[in-house]
């Protein structure tokens, strides 16, 4: 799983939607009246915003969502990493299933070149992500939780000139592995062949059906 890659995914999306329909601004942008309203679809229109992963590089295109990972964190270690045993028709074992349950948190930092065209900019990533929690858990980034903060000018992440935002996503998810894998071989080596199960099989009698082969138990008097 690429957590990065689908939060781009829906940010681009979110955008598409946008560029193709302004109308869908005058929701998330209400508050800020018409003539406002008209100069951010006009900007969205002639500026589309561009999506980046890691910090922008020198150069960057402006405005821009920048989406960085800020934290990736084992949240639960399942007993033995979880491991699962998977079978096959027959039954065989095939091998074992591992996951485990990671914390991640992602800042969605946004770059203007005007303080207001940065603040709408940061409402409307937010309102995607807002949108968007269900196909995040479609995506299997469960239990989205989002905030924001500005940020002061700082020449390491940004280019001068440029007003920034911060949008912070964290989500759990699942990180998992199996020991079929060529890289768990390479680490660890094969795994030992595993043999069928015996067959089984049950033969149910009632005690009324022949050949009776159940006796029922009766208690003696007292």
């Amino acid at each position: 799983m690429l957590p990065e890659r689908v939060i781009l995914t829906l940010l681009n999306a979110g955008i598409n939607a946008i560029e193709a329909t302004p109308a869908l601004l005058d929701p998330i942008l209400s508050s800020v009246g018409a003539a406002e309203l008209t100069k951010a679809k006009t900007l969205f229109a002639s500026n589309r915003p561009t999506l980046v992963l890691g910090y922008p590089r020198a150069g960057a295109s402006l405005p821009c969502y920048a989406v960085v990972l800020t934290s990736d964190e084992i949240l639960q270690d399942y007993i033995g990493m979880g491991d699962e045993a998977y079978l096959d028709a027959v039954p065989a074992q095939l091998g074992s299933k591992f996951k485990r349950r990671v914390r991640g948190t992602f800042t969605v930092f946004v770059y203007g070149e005007h303080p207001d065209w940065t603040v709408w900019l940061y409402r409307v990533g937010r309102r995607i992500l807002n949108m968007g929690a269900r196909y995040l858990e479609t995506q299997g980034l469960q239990d989205p939780v989002i905030s924001g903060a500005d940020l002061a000018p700082d020449l390491r992440y940004s280019p001068e000139n440029t007003y920034v935002r911060r949008l912070t996503l964290t989500v759990e998810y699942e990180d998992g592995w199996d020991d079929t894998d060529g890289l768990w071989i390479a680490l660890n080596g094969a795994i030992e062949p595993f043999a069928a199960f015996p067959a089984r099989t049950t033969n149910i009698q009632h005690i009324d059906s022949p050949p009776g082969l159940v006796e029922p138990y009766l208690k003696p008097p007292e």
